[in-house]
């Protein structure tokens, strides 16, 4: 089973989250953002979901693999801490 983290859980976040959880063999493992919003949104779509403010939380959290949902001038900065 492979743990999935999502990095930006808005809009396209819980997106790619629900087409992931339709992949055997993957689990929505934990969620970060920095909107309080699209976090309570995300822990409703996803309730055994891990939620965290921070993505240095959720790359803590034991996941096996990350999705950047964020724009793209994020990514650079986001992968590399």
């Amino acid at each position: 089973m492979v743990r999935v983290g999502f990095i930006g859980v808005g809009g396209m976040g819980r997106y790619q989250a629900s087409a992931f959880a339709k992949v055997s063999g993957c689990v929505v493992a934990a969620g970060s953002d920095v909107s309080p919003e699209s976090r309570a949104e995300f822990a409703k779509a996803f309730p055994e979901a891990k939620v965290f403010e921070s993505h240095a939380e959720l790359m803590r959290s034991g996941v096996d693999a990350v999705v950047l949902a964020t724009p793209t001038g994020y990514h650079a900065q986001l992968s590399s801490q």
